[in-house]
């Protein structure tokens, strides 16, 4: 299977961070992983952390020591914070509410 390649928005921040195909990245990223097709939407945060393949960081949402799993979705304005623990949100779970926006 081949990805489509990574798209990086107009307030996208990538540091220090691996970034693979196919990532839709348009919020702050620092010193973590985005698997395939993992989505960081506009105004969210995620550093030190792992992203699962397919995963959705919601707009607004910060994401600090966790592993986000596969096809996970954290709603638009979630906050988890692995800081004394490293957090973990399992395959396909959704953490807050969804919009259907996309």
């Amino acid at each position: 299977m081949i990805s489509p390649p990574n798209y990086f928005g107009a307030h996208a921040h990538v540091e220090d961070s691996l970034v693979v195909d196919g990532c839709f990245v348009d919020g702050t990223v620092k010193r973590s992983i985005l698997s395939t097709e993992a989505q960081v939407r506009e105004g969210a945060e995620v550093v030190d952390s792992v992203i699962m393949s397919g995963a959705i960081i919601g707009h607004g949402a910060k994401i600090t020591r966790a592993i986000i799993g596969e096809g996970a979705i954290i709603a638009d304005g979630v906050e988890i914070d692995g800081t004394d623990e490293v957090q973990v949100v399992g395959y396909n779970e959704v953490v807050g509410v969804a919009t259907d926006e996309d």
